[in-house]
């Protein structure tokens, strides 16, 4: 048996490998690398690290909404 070892970049290049094998009908296994996980939460992706990090009972949409909403468009005036 024969193994191989990649550090994909990404979960896409992840999902289309798997796929890719099991079309190929290529049995594998697979393990993560913990140590790599907590250097890609430091990374440079601030997106990824802030994943999961913010609890609410809110959907996604309605987040996006209250977010959208607390914006201000209007210009503002200063008086010097």
């Amino acid at each position: 048996m024969k193994v191989v070892t990649l550090k994909l970049r990404s979960q896409s290049e992840w999902e289309f490998l798997s796929d890719l094998l099991r079309r190929l009908h290529i049995r594998f296994e697979w393990k993560e690398d913990t140590a790599t996980i907590k250097n890609d939460l430091n990374g440079s992706d601030p997106i990824t690290a802030l994943y999961g990090s913010w609890p609410s009972d809110k959907s996604c949409d309605e987040l996006a909404e209250s977010i959208r909403s607390a914006r201000v468009n209007q210009t503002r005036e200063i008086s010097l």
